[in-house]
């Protein structure tokens, strides 16, 4: 792994938490601590974060204005393959909801052919179906937040209570065993919960840097998502867990390699 895709991920894990260790990110990586860091010193150089004893924090500026083309660029790799595999549930016909995450954005390159009634809070997926005739779209209004990029709101909710879903595409912010999915902001946290209750199939696209962490607002229950698509395999631990709740559970590696566990 490269110095450039180590920082791009150290991002989106202070994204996810207000602090990140030293020793946390060089087990993670699979390099020494020293080399956590140098990357480290050239993010405090950048402006990015600021190092503490241990470890880094964002600094406050940049956690709360986060630039989305950063966001959008960590883990790309892991997002198209987590996408080329949440397609082949997406059928002519099916009625969608896709969610604003980054993640669940990969997906609409691989479906936009397809005839499909899409429902979505994301302003990037609203324009993008903009000028494509096979594409019924409903857009979610209500306020728009520019740093995530949707719009959300009670009027957009309510709209939700009265529409159903062959699948309802989402992602999160963290993901833990206890709390199951969690996002940072309580609006779009339950525009994702409704959603998923009005789904015959809820199918969650989550990144391997997402897990055994909780975020401020939840989304639903690990038993309330029948899919979870992510990125690397997971462990024994986990596995149980899901097979408790009855999840399916799809490894997407970037390579183009699934399995199935």
């Amino acid at each position: 792994m490269t110095s450039d895709i180590r920082k791009s991920n150290i991002k989106q894990m202070l994204l996810q938490k207000s602090f990140v260790s030293v020793s946390e990110m060089a087990e993670l990586f699979t390099v020494t601590e020293e080399t956590i860091r140098r990357d480290l010193r050239m993010l405090e150089k950048e402006g990015i974060i600021s190092r503490t004893h241990g470890g880094a924090v964002l600094k406050d500026k940049v956690s709360t204005s986060f630039e989305r083309q950063e966001i959008r660029g960590i883990l790309q790799a892991s997002k198209s393959a987590m996408a080329d595999t949440a397609k082949h549930f997406v059928q002519n016909g099916f009625c969608i909801f896709m969610d604003s995450s980054t993640t669940v954005q990969n997906l609409f390159p691989q479906i936009q052919d397809l005839q499909l009634t899409i429902v979505t809070d994301s302003i990037d997926i609203i324009i993008a179906c903009s000028n494509l005739p096979n594409i019924k779209l409903y857009a979610l209004g209500g306020i728009y937040n520019p740093r995530t990029r949707c719009f959300s709101s009670s009027l957009g909710r309510d709209l939700l209570v009265n529409l159903y879903f062959d699948i309802a595409f989402i992602s999160c912010r963290t993901i833990s065993s206890s709390e199951g999915l969690c996002d940072s902001s309580i609006e779009e946290a339950s525009t994702k919960r409704l959603a998923g209750q009005h789904a015959s199939k809820t199918i969650a696209m989550v990144d391997h840097t997402k897990f055994d962490r909780v975020s401020f607002a939840k989304i639903c229950g690990l038993e309330d998502i029948d899919v979870l698509i992510s990125d690397k395999p997971i462990d024994s631990s986990w596995e149980q867990v899901l097979r408790e709740k009855q999840v399916e559970v799809l490894i997407s590696r970037p390579q183009g390699s699934s399995a199935t566990v």
